[in-house]
């Protein structure tokens, strides 16, 4: 049986990645700092400042490769646009601009995905459950 204290601790290190918005970074750097001050007092509390954790670094590459793809289009989107030239017969209208739309629409949907699990999570921490976040590289163990 888990203490209901330690349930409290790991649930809050869930929640706690909802500083993001608050601090730049926040996502990682609050986790980060109440997992290092509690992860010796209990291997629940250790487990899911892990898993958090490696969600939230794993969230930190999907991100930054969907940024990688859509800067760059959007860039190419705008030259050929102003610009109006057709690309293998067609506009940069046809090309780029649904491409766009299709990678902003993923952006919200991992966003909202990303704030579902972790609130999900927070709850199977407080009830006593190690709750592991699908689509996550285990960086650490």
């Amino acid at each position: 049986m888990i203490p209901h204290p330690q349930k409290n601790t790991a649930a809050w290190l869930h929640f706690s990645s909802f500083s993001r918005f608050f601090i730049p970074f926040g996502n990682l750097l609050v986790p980060l700092l109440l997992w290092s001050i509690h992860k010796n007092k209990s291997p629940y509390i250790d487990a899911h400042g892990q898993q958090i954790l490696n969600f939230q670094i794993s969230m930190l590459l999907y991100t930054s490769l969907m940024l990688l793809i859509l800067v760059p289009l959007t860039a190419l989107y705008i030259f050929f646009g102003a610009i109006n030239i057709d690309l293998w017969g067609l506009n940069a209208h046809h090309v780029f601009f649904p491409c766009m739309i299709v990678l902003f629409g993923l952006a919200l949907l991992s966003s909202l995905f990303e704030y579902g699990l972790i609130i999900y999570a927070g709850v199977k921490a407080s009830e006593g459950l190690i709750y592991t976040y699908p689509f996550t590289f285990q960086f650490l163990k």
